[in-house]
């Protein structure tokens, strides 16, 4: 354990955060159970509230977008431009509340 940045988080970003690292498993590697896990953090963490659904959301995009494009030798050039324009839609349809862009992905679970 790393004891030295050790802090209380703000929720939606550690979720997000966590998220986002489990998800990349499946948009990069093509690791199915990179979505299981997200599923089953999800359904352990506990319901989000709506605000803090999308603004997690927002968090994964942001994620996706500055980590998901910096890694080196994740993927190839197109999948790097895949997760961050995935990552850029994450962020938008978070900042718009659009529910609707959400349903039926891994990422719908956020909302019920």
């Amino acid at each position: 354990m790393d004891w030295e940045v050790t802090s209380l988080g703000v929720r939606v970003r550690d979720v997000g955060q966590m998220i986002a690292e489990l998800y990349m498993l499946h948009l990069f590697k093509e690791i199915d159970a990179g979505e299981w896990l997200v599923e089953g953090y999800l359904a352990g963490y506990g319901k989000l509230s709506t605000e803090e659904a999308f603004r997690t959301a927002i968090h994964i995009g942001c994620h996706l977008v500055v980590i998901g494009g910096t890694v080196p030798d994740w993927g190839s050039s197109e999948d790097v431009a895949r997760v961050v324009a995935l990552g850029r839609d994450m962020i938008v349809n978070g900042w718009t509340k659009n529910k609707a862009w959400f349903d039926g992905g891994v990422l719908g679970a956020m909302f019920v």
